[in-house]
């Protein structure tokens, strides 16, 4: 029933077998008429013109909901459906996520081309293993933290813009894909390196395979930056009288070559007295 002009669900009536439902591409503005269809596992009303998430609680065996590309203004009325795997919410109008603790089962979850500031509220998903946040206005992933089992994250189109705004992904082992291209953080310049050193379990980052040689690279960045944090804390607590042999010591590790010898205290004697050394030597 897809692309038949429709402006309302129609009413299925003696069809409480049917288990997929096509509506995509009609003119629906709200959802109705599915009380007949207590079996159906696939509802698709992606590209209507529905405003509000309602008229599914007659559908407790629903597992995949495309609602993209509607007009839906919040999350909610989905406590009724214990059993949806998939929920498509892309490009509606969503300021905030909320209303998704009753969706234990769910995986895949996509909010692409929304309005969403944050990820706040998605900690009830324990089953979640996708996440398309996209085209958005998110500026940190910490709402992330805590979802262990997500193996892959699409937050490109963002404003994710410090390292701190990336710092929970440290606690997603099990993170295999991610993309962040086309947010202000990817303009550093050892973005890429510093990304891995963060998450060693990444194995795809804006499409591109890590390889072996990279991760090499990201734990060298990551063993020089521990570096100059741990002699920059030395440095901090060093007496004033030690400062530059500490300083000096910082220059030959960065430089890789012996440690910069301190003057001698004839060589820091003025030219003129050394010459009236030498002269009265002679």
């Amino acid at each position: 029933l897809d692309r038949c002009s429709l402006q309302r669900c129609p009413a299925l009536l003696g069809e409480d077998r049917l288990r997929l439902l096509n509506l995509q591409a009609n003119e629906i503005t709200y959802i109705s008429n599915l009380d007949s269809t207590p079996n159906l596992v696939f509802l698709d009303l992606y590209d209507n013109k529905v405003q509000k998430i309602e008229g599914l609680g007659h559908l407790p065996n629903l597992r995949v909901l495309m609602l993209g590309k509607n007009q839906i203004g919040a999350i909610e009325n989905l406590d009724m459906l214990p059993k949806l795997d998939v929920l498509d919410l892309h490009s509606n109008q969503l300021e905030a996520i909320g209303n998704l603790h009753s969706l234990s089962r769910l995986r895949v979850l996509n909010l692409a081309g929304n309005s969403l500031t944050s990820l706040h509220n998605l900690e009830s998903l324990a089953n979640l293993t996708e996440l398309n946040v996209r085209k958005n206005a998110i500026a940190s992933l910490e709402g992330l933290a805590g979802l262990s089992g997500l193996l892959r994250v699409f937050a490109s189109h963002n404003r994710l813009a410090t390292w701190a705004s990336l710092e929970c992904l440290q606690e997603l082992s099990s993170l295999k894909e991610l993309a962040l291209e086309a947010n202000p953080i990817c303009h550093h310049p050892e973005f890429l390196l510093r990304l891995l050193s963060t998450s060693s379990s990444i194995e795809v980052i804006d499409g591109q395979t890590v390889t072996e040689g990279m991760r090499e690279s990201a734990r060298c960045v990551q063993s020089s930056s521990n570096l100059i944090d741990n002699t920059a804390s030395a440095v901090v607590d060093a007496a004033p009288s030690n400062l530059a042999t500490m300083l000096h010591a910082v220059q030959a590790a960065l430089s890789g070559g012996p440690e910069v010898q301190r003057p001698s205290s004839a060589s820091k004697r003025p030219m003129s007295a050394r010459s009236n050394n030498n002269n009265n030597n002679n």
